[in-house]
């Protein structure tokens, strides 16, 4: 671009060409923008959706390991069981494969 400032009667064909150039470029830019910009929205949405999902999950496991707290301990030990736990917290994060779309 040039630093001249033209009228309609002192503009010649090629600065007028290049006005179409910079025009054009800068139409392309803005638009190249407007793709980034919405393609950085969707993966703000998909990432806030994967964060919802996974303190969801986390709240399950949360609530399945209070619950075995609560409940009596695992026949014939005087303790919670490993294996109950660990079972416990796949059922939690299986619900969580239940429930995304």
């Amino acid at each position: 671009m040039t630093g001249t400032r033209h009228t309609a009667d002192t503009i010649t064909d090629d600065a007028l060409d290049q006005l179409y150039t910079d025009r054009d470029f800068f139409l392309r830019l803005a638009q190249d923008a407007r793709v980034a910009e919405e393609r950085r929205t969707t993966e703000r949405d998909e990432q806030q959706t994967r964060a919802v999902r996974a303190q969801a999950a986390l709240a399950r496991v949360r609530t399945a390991l209070a619950r075995l707290c609560d409940d009596v301990p695992h026949p014939g030990h005087d303790h919670l069981c490993p294996d109950d736990i660990q079972r416990a917290i796949e059922n939690a994060l299986d619900e969580q494969q239940e429930h995304q779309p």
